[in-house]
């Protein structure tokens, strides 16, 4: 099967513009005097979403340089040693991992954000904004996924009623936002997950977590390596984070305009 060849680069024009306006929105709510809040609330939306713009910064430029020759894609003539083979390894390898967690913390950054906004509006239904403590609890799973038997999860049903479209954005895309989640933990406590590379693609290990001894091989001319899913690849992965992460976005300004009749284009940006 020919798999097609994956952009060299992505647009996230329409992320870092929407995400401008949510900058806007948070100054606007903060001097909203019908929404009771407490003392600089608007930091605590803002700083989330100013660092969830930074993460996706960094998919853009990693991403980009990622699949430049000499940067983060080798040549058959720069490959031809043990030495070379490692080196350049180590090179995907650092990509991965900063894409991983760029990704990961981009989307965890945003739960930051949609929590501070339920706060506002229904501060004893949303996680403390104001407590270092219940802070920690804000996360993907305490928000986002369904609670599991027996578990206390009260911003879940909440969120799920207030911001119903944002969440269904989120749960149709639950296996692509776990394949992240799983890469990035793999490769911040584990091990390399990068196992090949032909120009514009960048090979990821099947099943990140998988014991080694269960791993199926490729026996090569020079080498041999874990066999590799030739559709699973860095770039199918971010090329896939990039349009559910604009279409969350998307998803969550439109909900947000109508929540708080605001329409984001008449946000002032320059405040």
């Amino acid at each position: 099967m020919i798999v097609p060849m994956p952009p060299a680069s992505l647009n996230f024009a329409e992320a870092f513009e929407i995400g401008d306006r949510f900058w806007a929105l948070g100054k606007v709510l903060q001097d909203d005097p019908k929404h009771t809040k407490p003392p600089h609330r608007v930091l605590t939306f803002r700083y989330s979403i100013r660092a969830m713009l930074a993460r996706i910064l960094i998919v853009d430029r990693e991403y980009r340089s990622l699949n430049q020759t000499g940067q983060g894609t080798s040549t058959e003539d720069t490959m031809r040693t043990q030495k070379d083979r490692n080196h350049w390894n180590m090179v995907w390898e650092s990509y991965a991992g900063v894409l991983f967690f760029a990704m990961d913390s981009s989307i965890e950054c945003f739960t930051h954000a949609l929590n501070a906004m339920g706060y506002l509006l229904k501060p004893a239904d949303f996680i403390d904004i104001t407590n270092d403590n219940k802070l920690k609890q804000v996360s993907l799973a305490n928000l986002l996924d369904p609670p599991k038997p027996n578990a206390n999860k009260p911003a879940f049903a909440t969120c799920q009623n207030l911001f119903p479209k944002i969440c269904r954005h989120w749960s149709f895309h639950r296996g692509l936002i776990s394949q992240i989640i799983e890469y990035h933990d793999a490769s911040k406590h584990r091990h390399s997950v990068v196992i090949g590379h032909t120009p514009g693609f960048h090979f990821l290990k099947p099943d990140p977590k998988q014991a080694m001894d269960k791993a199926a091989f490729k026996v090569g001319m020079t080498q041999t390596v874990v066999a590799p899913d030739y559709n699973l690849t860095v770039q199918t992965l971010t090329t896939d984070y990039q349009a559910f992460m604009i279409g969350w976005l998307r998803t969550a300004r439109e909900e947000v305009e109508t929540i708080f009749n605001l329409p984001f284009q008449k946000l002032p940006i320059d405040t």
